[in-house]
């Protein structure tokens, strides 16, 4: 499992998530809850940093469609 730590756009902490499958940016992926958001970006964590986390997502508010 890959874990990571999620923030909105403006900085603001948007908890934190586990996927089977490493996250890339553009990705559409679930939140607890059943919110969608898309990955602006990704950040990753080097293991040597002693974080539990493989990286830190940027979100957004995945919009439905129009």
């Amino acid at each position: 499992m890959f874990k990571y730590k999620l923030h909105w756009a403006d900085g603001s902490d948007a908890g934190e998530a586990e996927y089977a499958v490493n996250i890339k940016p553009g990705e559409l992926v679930w939140l607890r809850g059943g919110r969608q958001v898309r990955v602006l970006d990704l950040i990753p964590i080097e293991p040597e940093d002693d974080s539990p986390y493989e990286g830190l997502l940027r979100v957004e508010t995945a919009s439905g469609p129009s």
